[in-house]
């Protein structure tokens, strides 16, 4: 995208470099609007600052450091805006929990949460990111999916029966259902309560509600059930998922030692199989959909927001691409 000059709201042009005097007195860092909203020379200097991997004295390395962080903070904007125009929020209250989720399985090396692509992102934010800025993404990447689901919905309308076929043909192999398992697990950071939660389990109490009063930390509230986790038998490694996959059903396994002490009991096992076409042609649509949704139509918001995006003078890396960030 070409770069721009940056227009006030009451309709004087002003060639700008970094500062940018606002319209009515005073002075604003401005180095990008979306639809009208300021991003500012401190927006932007927190971003860079989150952002690893800076050599002391690498010019090149920070110039590539602040096109990526104004690419997130453009990208961040459409994504507000796409939100608004459709009627769609995310509450901090969610993007909290998600984020919590998202640290414990870092540490545990467990996967239940709804937001893989904030996981990745939060790889990239690193070590300096604070809280806030965790909450910051994953917020973002909930609303995005959030974008994504009311698109797919819209592209579904437009998915035939005979491509549906033609796709399961093709890719049936793609269809089989792993081994999924329930399992109750009841983790605390201390050994005491650990052993007396498996002391009254093993009394005739039901592990469910023993997970529900006893156990601590992010899995406390799904009240220590994992619905349909998802792996297979035999897998390598002594952490807490592998453990899961060795035990047998209905049997009460712990205390094991991870980041806390644990013990869990594996309530069900669905085996693995392959379903037929009747049970899988809602996803095939939905798939589909998503992927039409994640191509044209998306590229067609990005057109439209690119087209109320202006960017300062020297920040012409950054505003080429706004969807860069979050992608």
């Amino acid at each position: 995208m070409n770069v721009r000059h940056l227009t006030c709201a009451c309709g004087a042009a002003v060639v700008v470099a970094i500062a940018v005097g606002a319209c009515g007195g005073g002075s604003i860092d401005v180095v990008a609007r979306v639809a009208g909203v300021a991003i500012t020379r401190t927006d932007l200097d927190h971003w860079i600052a989150v952002e690893d991997g800076l050599a002391p004295g690498n010019t090149s390395g920070k110039r590539v450091v602040e096109a990526r962080a104004l690419s997130f903070l453009i990208s961040e904007q459409w994504t507000l805006g796409e939100g608004r125009e459709l009627g769609l929020t995310v509450s901090e209250r969610r993007a909290r929990r998600e984020t919590e989720v998202l640290n414990y399985e870092r540490r545990a090396g467990i996967a239940f949460g709804d937001v893989p692509r904030a996981a990745k992102r939060m790889q990239v934010v690193g070590s300096r990111a604070t809280e806030a800025d965790q909450v910051r993404v994953v917020k973002l990447e909930l609303l995005e999916a959030e974008i994504q689901q009311a698109r797919t919905v819209l592209a579904a309308q437009g998915i035939g029966h005979t491509q549906v076929v033609a796709y399961y043909t093709r890719h049936k192999r793609h269809f089989l259902v792993p081994e999924h398992r329930k399992v109750v697990v009841i983790e605390t950071p201390r050994l005491g309560p650990t052993l007396k939660a498996k002391r009254e389990i093993e009394s005739g109490k039901d592990p469910a509600r023993v997970a529900r009063h006893v156990s601590q930390g992010p899995l406390a509230h799904l009240g220590g059930a994992l619905q349909d986790l998802v792996g297979r038998r035999g897998m390598r490694g002594e952490g807490l998922v592998a453990n899961i996959f060795r035990a047998r059903p209905r049997l009460l396994v712990g205390p094991l030692r991870g980041d806390w002490y644990y013990i869990f009991e594996v309530l069900h096992v669905s085996p693995a199989h392959e379903p037929g076409l009747a049970r899988v042609e809602d996803r095939i649509v939905e798939y589909l959909a998503g992927r039409q949704a994640s191509t044209a139509t998306r590229a067609a918001e990005e057109r439209r927001w690119a087209a109320r995006t202006v960017c300062a003078q020297g920040y012409a890396r950054g505003c080429g691409h706004g969807g860069g960030g979050l992608a």
